[in-house]
Order: C-alpha cells, then structure tokens, then sequence
C-alpha cells in the first residue's frame, strides 16, 4: 500500500493544524505590518522633508508606503540594480557591501534605523553601487520613486531639504576618504568604533555595549585593512582599558579615552576637512 495515497486522520488533523498555525501567522503579521505602518507615519512626521510636504503630498506618501520585512542575511537590494523607492530603516540593521570578483564579500558601511536612504539614485536615476543586506532581521517602509521625485519637482523648499541632506552625506563622505587615505589604522579604527557606539550600542552599568556582532575581518573589511592588523590593534586598546573584546561582540570601557585618540586629529585637520563641504 502506498500510505501517501491514504493520509491518517492523524495527517488531516496535522494538515488542518498547520493551515490555521498559517492563518494565525498571517493574521499576526498583518497586525504587525499595521503596527509598523503607524510607527513610520509617526518617524516620518519628524522628517523636515515630510513637514514641508503640502497636506496632499502628506497624504500621497501616506497611501502609497509600504511596509517590508525581512529576515537575517537577505538581499535587500543588489549592486546594479534599479532603484525603485525611497526606504526609511524602521527597524534593524543594514550592511551595504560588494562582492569582488575573486567572490570575497566586503562591508562598507552599516546604517541604523531611522535613516532615510536610497535618495542619490533614486534622484540620478543610476542603480546601487552595493548590495543591501540586512544585517538582523530589518523592516522597511519605502516610498515609490515616482512619489518622492514628483513631490521634489513640484516643492522647492523639499528640494532644498533633500539637497542639503545630500551635501551633509557628501561631506561626511569626504572626511571618511581623507581618513582612510590619511590617518593610521589605530585612529581609524577609534573614528569607527565611535560611529557604531553613536547608532548601535546601549548603555550597561559598567560600560557600553556594541549591539552589531563584528568579526574582526568584519572591521578589516570596513577600514581596508586585514585581521591581523585589526587584532593587533584591538589588543593595545584592551592593554589600556579602553575597550573589551569577546567572541565577535566588542564592549567600550572607556568612552573618553577612545574619543581623545582622534579628538587632536580632529582639531589639526579641521580646516583641511572643511574645505570639502559642498
């Protein structure tokens, strides 16, 4: 007897089991989804972009954004591709990165929640530069493209908005080329783990957390460098108290000090820096 052709009452049961535990996850996502929904009007009405959007603008982003999720270590987007949306981060991380031809995966950058992203070729009409991936589980609200390049046309006070936005981009850019062309790997290496204490890190009783679990080839990748640079650098910082390092999971020990290994940097190189502003 072939026992696939006469399922049990037992398979029925499990069958009919599984189609409302299918159900219940739809019905529960649904209510995330709107949840999510609520929570991007909300971030979006803290944007200047969106208040200076007129009210039926308001209500245009408002018809069209959707609400995406997606799990650990998805495509989000891939280099080359066209651009379709305007993307706010509601929730998670994502890692923009390449892959070279040799197939070697290189990070360039992680972006927080709350960013604003995608603006530069949405507006050029060009297609990413990098994959997107998310880095945990991560959830979108995106505009379509259509949407935000008709509101940038006919609203010249966004236009300004975004444009300045741009150019802020542009300069923190800059500065990140003149330090990796310029500064040693230990002031690097202190500039980044700043950035990711300023958007990825929480507060513990004795010292500050990195929530981002990073290899230390994950920080040679981000600061064109290799492990054993990074290794080595990270132990001096351990020698001197500053920072803590566990299995991929790094913790600040001291703030201050970290800070002031690029804090004379900052103040010799200003005027060089801020000859780069757009």
């Amino acid at each position: 007897m072939n026992i696939f052709s006469f399922p049990s009452i037992l398979a029925k049961d499990q069958v009919a089991h599984d189609r409302n535990a299918q159900q219940s996850l739809i019905q529960n996502l649904h209510c995330v989804t709107t949840d999510y929904y609520q929570y991007a009007m909300e971030l979006l009405k803290e944007y200047k972009f969106f208040q200076l959007c007129t009210e039926q603008q308001q209500q245009m982003i408002a018809h069209h954004l959707k609400i995406q999720h997606y799990p650990a270590g998805h495509y989000i987007y891939t280099a080359n591709q066209n651009c379709q949306n305007i993307a706010i981060i509601l929730k998670g991380i994502i890692r923009t990165a390449w892959t070279s031809p040799e197939g070697k995966h290189h990070i360039y950058k992680f972006l927080p929640a709350g960013l604003l992203t995608n603006i530069v070729p949405t507006v050029t009409g060009q297609c990413f530069g990098h994959d997107h991936i998310s880095h945990e589980p991560t959830v979108l609200a995106s505009i379509p493209a259509n949407i935000f390049l008709d509101i940038l046309e006919k609203n010249t006070k966004v236009l300004y908005v975004i444009f300045q936005l741009i150019c802020n981009r542009t300069h923190l850019h800059y500065s990140d080329s003149y330090y990796q062309a310029t500064q040693p790997l230990a002031v690097r290496l202190a500039r980044e783990l700043i950035y990711l204490v300023d958007f990825f890190s929480f507060q513990l009783d004795s010292d500050i957390k990195i929530k981002i679990k990073l290899s230390q080839e994950n920080l040679a990748d981000l600061l064109n460098s290799s492990r054993k640079n990074i290794n080595k650098e990270l132990s001096l910082l351990a020698q001197q108290g500053i920072v803590k390092v566990r299995y991929h999971q790094i913790h600040i020990l001291d703030l201050k000090r970290l800070r002031a290994l690029i804090s004379e940097t900052d103040m010799n190189d200003h005027s060089i820096k801020t000859g780069t502003q757009c």
